[in-house]
């Protein structure tokens, strides 16, 4: 007969094993939501694309060739209806412009102990790249209860 302290053994690393299923779940869920679905954590699509001009470093992986004007140098695009026109000519979600970023949450996600686990994105490219996509990097209240499911399961 398995004493309590084999039990209570056996029953931590049974939750820890769902949690760490849980964690995985959360993160390809948020990441379907955030990159294919172009959803914030409300289930909301993204607000309207800013018309303000921009300039695109070109051609790096995903900016398209065509679209904008090229600068003199080559070494930008320039769009004059912002992100709107680099959206229309992309045909992406805004946050998959940014590889790293995409890359960075789609592949980071790290566990820094039994409890905690974490996705892994460098600090200034989150900032530098997300501005007012924040909000999107937060997951849903039923991205939340199915974690909380799985663990309880």
């Amino acid at each position: 007969m398995a004493s309590i302290e084999e039990f209570s053994e056996e029953r931590k690393k049974e939750l820890l094993a769902k949690f760490a299923i849980a964690a995985e779940e959360l993160h390809q869920d948020m990441s379907n939501r955030i990159f294919d679905k172009n959803q914030d954590r409300n289930g909301s699509p993204q607000k309207p694309y800013s018309t303000d001009p921009i300039s695109v470093k070109a051609p790096p992986d995903g900016i398209p060739r065509e679209g904008g004007r090229k600068s003199k140098s080559g070494k930008t695009r320039y769009f004059e209806g912002g992100y709107s026109q680099l959206k229309s000519a992309m045909g992406q979600a805004p946050q998959t412009l940014f590889g790293k970023l995409k890359t960075g949450f789609v592949t980071g996600l790290r566990q820094k102990n039994e409890y905690e686990f974490y996705i892994s994105i460098r600090e200034e490219e989150f900032v530098k790249t997300t501005g007012k996509l924040k909000v999107f990097f937060y997951p849903t209240k039923e991205e939340i209860e199915q974690a909380k499911k799985t663990i309880l399961e």
